[in-house]
């Protein structure tokens, strides 16, 4: 599904635990006609065909710790493409390689398109968010949640982890934050940045006022 020039995003059925926390790879578009692909899900060889019709896949990225179930998948398809794994994910996932860690300095083969960010201080997840600075986007994976609706057990759980019905942060994430200082300047460095829309790895895209909803979601930190 095009979100804007140069971008894509492909919903994926997920379930976890019981809870239907539908999923989302992104597509970005590279300067020599290859593609990124953030978040490999497993897809259906359709749809892994469509994505190469955009460009030869350059680069699978796993941004957190916890967004890597598809990522050997991925990895064996496209055997050329360059793997970068969020900070720590190589020693937890020690069956998979990689060329590259993510961080704070764009890797060669999507600077000048994507701009990483590092968010520390939450050592489960480690995230690694990009902005797409052409479209004004800023690509997250659980660093916020956005599921308008949701049923049953589902339901349930965000609503008591107050993250249904509007763009926030579960209380997953808020338990997982072990240094609240780290996060919140790196969070601060993010809302630094110019953008509108939000990509995210589960549900529902926050088309506009992205930037307002990740301050307002990531508010409790200054309490």
């Amino acid at each position: 599904m095009p979100v804007a020039d140069g971008l894509w995003t492909v919903k994926v059925p997920f379930r976890m635990f019981g809870l239907a926390l539908q999923g989302r790879t992104h597509v970005v578009q590279l300067p020599d006609g290859g593609v990124a692909v953030h978040t490999p899900s497993r897809l259906p060889d359709a749809t892994w065909d469509e994505i190469t019709r955009l460009g030869p896949v350059r680069a699978l990225l796993a941004p957190n710790k916890m967004h890597h179930l598809a990522f050997g998948d991925a990895a064996a398809r496209f055997p050329e493409a360059r793997k970068l794994a969020a900070p720590g994910l190589a020693e937890k996932r020690r069956d998979l390689s990689f060329d590259g860690v993510l961080g704070d300095e764009a890797d060669p083969v999507f600077a000048g398109t994507l701009v990483p960010l590092w968010v520390p201080g939450m050592p489960m997840l480690e995230e690694v968010a990009f902005l797409h600075p052409a479209t004004r986007t800023l690509l997250l994976v659980d660093l916020l949640f956005h599921f308008p609706t949701a049923a049953g057990l589902t339901r349930l759980y965000l609503k008591m982890s107050g993250a249904l019905g509007k763009p926030a942060q579960t209380a997953i994430l808020r338990r997982a934050v072990k240094d609240r200082a780290r996060t919140r300047a790196a969070l601060d460095r993010l809302l630094d940045l110019d953008f509108d829309r939000v990509l995210l790895a589960h549900d529902t895209t926050v088309e506009t006022g992205g930037k307002e909803a990740l301050r307002d979601a990531s508010a409790w930190l200054t309490v």
